[in-house]
């Protein structure tokens, strides 16, 4: 197949954790509808994922083009334990990709799309594209959740999710520079993770446009990388004050469909992340990957440290992570990372989300290892303290999350 253009690569990973404390049990009915279940509990989640990129110019394409089609599916608990925590940021992230609430194990399709470089320094991409990772991504703590951190909190920005949907159509430019690159997007705001594009509605709802400028550098003379970024959202989205839409003379009934809590018009936000080696293991390999371990860390702020829609205001995380620095393990595809996030809630909730979730500021702690049992095989050991946002449905405690995350690469 990759003889005649047709490349392929897959991967089947199952998450077993469990969650100590959490979400206070019994859950409300309003609550258990949105998949809020209770705390002390185990669950057990499945995804693959299937990537097929296909070379265009050998069937008559333009040269260097490619098309690439990912199809991935969940079964088991979506989203795993992570909702129990009382957290806003999955735990298990991956166990909720695809976003299918009822993981009825059926494939979507979440890319769909044309890749098209018309110079060294000038790339295109269009089609419905898998977000995650798009931006705000490095070395040490990127990935989409299963090969490195299980957290959101460490695999994506926390004021980019739920924000940026996980699947849906973009447009986008990347400008390869000598001295790192530059992105930008614009974005369709509905998720279309398990639903094909619909052209018809398409930018119906408004849109993003999302902008970042990576630097590469050698600091202490290492390889390391700095960016900076942000995005800006134009559609209606919750008032975080939970405010009724006032009734208008003379008080006709809301036609249906009708928003009947106050909405805001847009959001925004700027993120900045490095990543920066401390020890490496050797020159880089034929890809150009480097083994070693390093520091990474991410700072952001969103509508004016206010929050209001984002939910968070701000954001900051830290930590350590990258290949195995036990010598014994070195160049068997081991890594580690240990991490700390902490997320600043939104300040304009109002009286009723107050009285009904309780919000505060979330901490999250994760140290993980993942460990390459075969070439094909990885079993990484998972770690979790989490100090979710939804304080209310905890009774004011955290969280304890473990578990174990199995990988089979195709």
């Amino acid at each position: 197949m990759q003889e005649s253009g047709i490349a392929y690569s897959g991967r089947i990973t199952q998450f077993f954790f469990g969650v100590g404390g959490g979400v206070n049990g019994p859950v409300p009915p309003s609550f258990a509808r949105l998949g809020i279940g209770g705390g002390d509990t185990f669950e057990y989640t499945g995804n693959s994922r299937h990537d097929f990129r296909i070379d265009l110019d050998k069937f008559g394409g333009l040269p260097h083009s490619k098309f690439l089609v990912t199809l991935e599916n969940v079964w088991g608990r979506w989203g795993n334990v992570s909702f129990e925590t009382g957290a806003l940021s999955p735990a298990v992230f991956n166990a909720t990709m695809p976003v299918d609430l009822e993981a009825s194990g059926i494939p979507y399709c979440t890319n769909f799309m044309l890749v098209q470089p018309l110079s060294e320094k000038f790339i295109v991409t269009v089609g419905k594209t898998r977000t995650i990772g798009i931006a705000d991504n490095n070395k040490f703590a990127g990935g989409d959740g299963s090969d490195q951190f299980v957290n959101q909190s460490f695999v994506a920005n926390p004021l980019m999710v739920p924000q940026i949907p996980l699947s849906t159509f973009v447009v986008g430019a990347i400008m390869p520079q000598q001295w790192g690159n530059i992105s930008f997007s614009v974005m369709d705001p509905q998720d279309r993770s398990t639903e094909f594009l619909d052209f018809g509605t398409l930018f119906s709802r408004g849109v993003i446009l999302f902008g970042q400028v990576q630097v590469d550098t050698k600091f202490l003379g290492k390889p390391g990388e700095h960016h900076i970024g942000g995005f800006y959202k134009n559609a209606d989205l919750l008032d975080l004050t939970f405010t009724p839409v006032p009734p208008t003379y003379p008080y006709p009934p809301a036609p249906p469909g009708t928003p009947q809590l106050l909405t805001q018009p847009e959001t925004y936000a700027i993120f900045y992340g490095f990543d920066q080696y401390l020890a490496t293991y050797g020159p880089p390999n034929a890809r150009g990957e480097t083994e070693g371990w390093g520091l990474f860390g991410r700072a952001s702020i969103a509508d004016g440290a206010s929050g209001n829609p984002n939910w968070g205001a701000w954001h900051v995380s830290a930590g350590i992570g990258g290949d195995s620095p036990l010598r014994c393990r070195r160049g068997k595809g081991d890594r580690f990372g240990l991490g700390y996030a902490y997320t600043a809630t939104s300040t304009e909730f109002g009286a009723i989300p107050q009285f009904l979730f309780g919000p505060r500021d979330a901490q999250n702690i994760e140290f993980y290892y993942r460990y390459h049992l075969t070439p094909s095989i990885e079993v990484t050991p998972d770690i979790q303290w989490v100090h979710g946002m939804l304080g209310g449905l905890t009774g004011g405690d955290g969280a304890i999350v473990a578990g174990i995350r199995l990988n089979i690469k195709l």
